[in-house]
């Protein structure tokens, strides 16, 4: 499964409970017109939202738990978690009116549901497919791909490293931090001749003193005008003002 960053699953669930919460509200279907305008949209909102945080909050454990998850299981669990919240919602609205669903009628309510946050949940995933950033994590053959970089970098690292995906370079003082899916380790090298080294690799530097494998970036995170890489391991590089443009135009974020 590709990791997409918080954030944009957050936005992206926000404006997708607004616009279905006042098209369900302008439908009004399974008999909810009765509730009038505005109670039928601030109801639909009230289902949408209820649908949503379960299946982000689903996504988010199966992103920090299982990233490797196929993409339609996933989607299966965000569905699920999402109908047992709607689910559950409906029943507290209907007591809550004075009016609990019977146990003939609560076959129904899940039947409902079910078909509704399919639908939802779809065009959800379809979204996602849509806007997910390109150069991220794109495939999981790609993250799986083998990296080697040039001798004057590989002859410097243990057997172990040199054998294993190169993730990012990192200089710290008189050495270089090489990251790679083996752990990290520290060389004596200088920055520029290290990029010599892997200046054929599918990357690109995203500071003055980091240089990163594309396929190692997990997730891009943005603030205040500012952003940063998370990689495999869980390692952070950060993104200067200067290299960020052209990270930008290669599709990296």
């Amino acid at each position: 499964m590709t990791t997409v960053p918080l954030s944009h699953i957050f936005a992206r669930g926000v404006l997708i409970t607004l616009v279905l919460g006042t098209l369900f509200g302008f439908l009004a279907p399974y008999r909810t017109g009765i509730l009038g305008w505005p109670g039928v949209w601030i109801y639909w909102l009230c289902m949408m939202g209820a649908g949503w945080s379960a299946g982000l909050a689903a996504e988010a454990l199966i992103q920090r738990l299982a990233p490797d998850w196929p993409r339609l299981a996933t989607y299966a669990s965000v569905a699920a978690a999402a109908s047992v919240s709607v689910v559950a919602a409906t029943l507290i609205y209907h007591a809550q009116r004075g009016a609990p669903v019977s146990p003939e009628g609560y076959a129904n309510v899940v039947l409902q549901v079910t078909v509704l946050v399919s639908v939802v949940t779809a065009l959800y995933a379809f979204l996602q497919s849509r806007l997910q950033p390109s150069g991220v994590n794109e495939t999981e053959d790609r993250a799986e791909a083998p990296v080697a970089a040039g001798p004057a970098l590989l002859e410097r690292l243990q057997p172990k490293y040199r054998e294993a995906r190169l993730h990012a370079v990192a200089a710290e003082d008189h050495y270089l931090r090489v990251y790679t899916s083996a752990g990290d380790t520290l060389i004596r090298m200088r920055m520029s001749d290290a990029l010599l080294a892997v200046d054929r690799l599918d990357g690109a530097r995203t500071h003055r003193s980091w240089w990163v494998a594309r396929a190692a970036v997990e997730s891009v995170r943005r603030s205040n005008g500012k952003a940063e890489l998370t990689l495999i391991g869980n390692i952070k590089a950060p993104v200067s003002r200067s290299f960020a443009p052209a990270l930008r135009e290669a599709g990296w974020f």
